[in-house]
Formats: structure tokens, sequence, C-alpha cells
């Protein structure tokens, strides 16, 4: 369908010209960085710290649980996690325990001698 003018009618032209504005686009360029992108910003900052501070062990959970007394109020662990990742900060695993074998070696050389004595009664052996 084409106007009087012969450009084609676009149903959607005259309410998106009252809903974005060019002043209020301008005005949008002009303001500053929001409150909350400066906290996020401070919050990182001090996540950082306190990540490498402890050998960067701390997750989120005990980042954000420790995280409440340091910073400007309290923020939640999925805040603190988000921030984490828009960091690259990601915490170590705990190690899982594995037997060492050398303490096997160790017991190796002093063979139990009691294995091979036959006890009769009582008092015979004593074991220290």
């Amino acid at each position: 369908m084409l106007s009087s003018r012969g450009r084609p009618i676009n149903r959607f032209t005259r309410p998106c010209h009252a809903l974005a504005e060019r002043s209020g686009f301008s005005a949008w360029r002009a303001r500053g960085v929001s409150d909350h992108a400066n906290q996020d910003r401070r919050s990182t900052i001090e996540i950082v710290r306190v990540f490498t501070r402890h050998h960067e062990r701390y997750g989120s959970p005990r980042l954000a649980s420790r995280r409440g007394s340091t910073l400007a109020g309290p923020v939640s662990r999925r805040r603190v996690a988000r921030l984490m990742a828009d960091a690259g900060l990601r915490a170590k695993a705990v190690r899982g325990y594995r037997a060492k074998a050398a303490v096997h070696q160790r017991y190796a050389r002093h063979p139990n001698l009691l294995w091979k004595t036959t006890v009769t009664t009582t008092n015979q052996v004593w074991v220290g």
C-alpha cells in the first residue's frame, strides 16, 4: 500500500516515533553511568581483591556471605556469581583425598611378629 506521496505505508512508523523521540535518545546518551553499574564496578573490585587474597578458593556463596559487611549494603549470591563470571573468576575445586604410597612402604619394613606366635594363656604376649 502506498501513501499519497508514493512511499510505502508502514503501520509501525508513527507509534515508534511517539515512543522514542530524539530528545529522549540524546538524554539517554548524555546520561552518566547508573548507580547500579557503579555498585557493580565497586563490588567487582572488592570480589577480585578477596578472591585473590584467598588463593582463588572462595566461590560465590562464601564471597556473598563474607562481603555483606565489607561493602556498601548486602549483595546476593546470584549477583556475586554474575560479577565473578563477568570478571572471568572461577573458584578452584577442593582436591579429593589420595592415599600416599609411602605409608605402606614405611610399615612394610616392620613385619607383624604377633601373627607368627600362638597364644595359649593370658599374659604371654605384651603389645606396646
